[in-house]
């Protein structure tokens, strides 16, 4: 049964990672959190979470 939640949680990382990939080539693009949640309609609180996230992900 965990095998099956080990790949569930490894399908579910691979489908979420365009949102913080296009959210890290924005920052890089923008050079702020502001200019990136302006841009998205985001918190900036919230692109500073999705930054951090991909990074640690290696992103």
């Amino acid at each position: 049964m965990n095998e099956f939640f080990n790949g569930l949680e490894d399908a579910l990382l691979q489908v979420g990672e365009p949102r913080p990939l296009a959210i890290i080539e924005l920052h890089e693009d923008l050079g702020s959190y502001q200019r990136v949640a302006d841009a998205t309609e985001l918190s900036k609180t919230r692109v500073g979470q999705l930054v951090r996230e991909a990074r640690r992900r290696g992103l």
